[in-house]
């Protein structure tokens, strides 16, 4: 319904408006505080703590929640992006979130030589003005990667696989694993008979990553 802009009786109407039209259409508005009209809660930046706690309420007319901002891209950022889809994995109500944004607004400048540079209007993006992958959208897109490998135990050559889509199993998906001893890799690995169907876990060894 808007962006940042309050909240109001315009809002209800335009909602009741908009349900006329297609019924079948999500309502979102983040201004509205008490999920009063809209279908979805949401909030913008919440903190890890709050935002746990929004997980484990059943407020807001227990309404489903929405980062529709939780993560800003500009400078270093995003960061604890990894806490973040942590706490979205573990209770049903948190839906996830959105980054902002997608890719720095820069404006190209050329130099006389024809070097280029992008003037700092805008640089809060996953991809650089050039439309390069920076290196906070590799670490989101590890971040929401749909398996994940952890060692079980800290000196042992088992590992859990889960797989975290909701429909396939991990059949067909490869594991590549390289061993390296700190500097170099000393053994290459491909683990390809991965069975874990949607949301269950799957044990494997990696033989050499045990420290002698």
């Amino acid at each position: 319904l808007g962006n940042e802009s309050s909240f109001g009786v315009t809002f209800k109407k335009d909602a009741e408006a908009l349900r006329a039209m297609d019924p079948s259409r999500l309502i979102h508005y983040e201004g509205d505080f008490e999920a009063e009209i809209a279908d979805v809660y949401s909030t913008m930046y919440t903190w890890l703590e709050p935002l746990k706690k929004v997980g484990e309420s059943k407020g807001k007319h227990n309404k489903p929640h929405v980062h529709c901002e939780y993560g800003h891209a500009m400078g270093n950022g995003p960061g604890c992006l990894a806490d973040y889809q942590k706490l979205y994995r573990t209770y049903d109500r948190l839906q996830g979130g959105f980054i902002w944004e997608w890719y720095d607004h820069g404006i190209l400048y050329r130099e006389e030589d024809g070097t280029v540079t992008y003037g700092n209007f805008c640089i809060d993006g996953l991809l650089m003005p050039d439309r390069t992958p920076s290196p906070g959208l590799v670490e989101y897109k590890q971040v929401i990667c749909p398996v994940s490998v952890s060692r079980v135990g800290s000196e042992t050559d088992l590992y859990a696989v889960k797989n975290y889509f909701d429909f396939r199993s991990l059949a067909g998906i490869a594991l590549e694993c390289a061993v390296t001893d700190g500097k170099q890799e000393i053994d290459h690995i491909r683990i390809d008979n991965l069975t874990a169907g949607p949301g269950e876990e799957e044990l494997i060894r990696i033989p050499g990553t045990v420290s002698e």
